[in-house]
């Protein structure tokens, strides 16, 4: 099996792309698997200093089981393509489950349960898929997971920070939460970037919506572009791609 990865920011057309990889019949998807388990050893959001031997081996482990979680967040993404790896029939099953799945996430009693069911092998059939695609929108520990795990291939989107925060304002418009409201303020103004450009946590709670968001897109883009110089790194433009979408062939 050969195993890749697609990372970016959030709102930078990262599940689009990997949607569009996921319509080849070889390749399983798993969607944002980091977001479901984590790993005390691993830093949950960002990483610019050199990195430990015992950390280099902590993120290779959480790396290895990133791809063993079969969830309804990392499966059911709609839309579901057949697989050349999977029966017409297992693929059906496979589907009503998740539907069911999606239902019982509707009721209180039964959300944990919804969220944390593993799915079976012998549905997913995941370690027979020729390639396995893994999804993450925690751009800002890139440059440690491609040093962590050589062999994997990294797929590192970027996309134009007009567009980036033009999708938060209108994310705003539509009454969805704000990645503002997401952003780890303390995490981000510690790090050795932050401190090279004096950037402070109080400064950066003092700032305009936009004016954080663009900060909070120059940290997590600025590891992705650092990451990209690894060997098994691809940096991806995800506004070119739109123009010009042969090019990632």
């Amino acid at each position: 099996m050969h195993r890749l990865v697609l990372i970016g920011a959030p709102r930078s057309g990262t599940t689009w792309l990997s949607k569009l990889i996921d319509a080849n019949p070889s390749v399983q998807y798993i969607h944002e698997p980091d977001s479901v388990i984590y790993d005390a050893r691993v830093p949950p959001v960002f990483h610019d200093t050199t990195p430990s031997d015992e950390l280099l081996a902590s993120v290779r482990q959480y790396t290895e089981s990133i791809y063993k979680v079969f969830t309804l967040k990392t499966l059911g993404v709609t839309p579901m393509f057949s697989k050349s790896y999977r029966s017409g029939r297992t693929h059906v099953t496979l589907n009503a489950l998740l539907v069911i799945l999606r239902a019982l996430e509707q009721l209180k009693q039964a959300r944990q349960f919804s969220r944390q069911y593993q799915l079976p092998e012998a549905l997913t059939h995941a370690q027979e898929a020729p390639y396995s695609l893994v999804k993450s929108v925690i751009p800002g520990r890139a440059r440690l997971f491609t040093l962590a795990a050589p062999e994997i291939k990294f797929f590192l989107v970027g996309r134009d920070p007009r567009g980036f925060v033009a999708s938060q304002q209108e994310g705003a418009r539509l009454g969805r939460m704000l990645l503002a409201n997401q952003i780890p303020f303390s995490q981000l103004t510690k790090s050795a970037e932050a401190k090279r450009r004096g950037m402070s946590e109080e400064g950066f709670r003092t700032l305009s919506l936009e004016a954080q968001m663009t900060w909070f897109w120059l940290m997590l883009n600025e590891q992705i572009v650092k990451a990209a110089e690894q060997p098994n790194a691809m940096l991806v433009s995800y506004d070119r791609f739109c123009l010009a979408p042969e090019e990632l062939n």
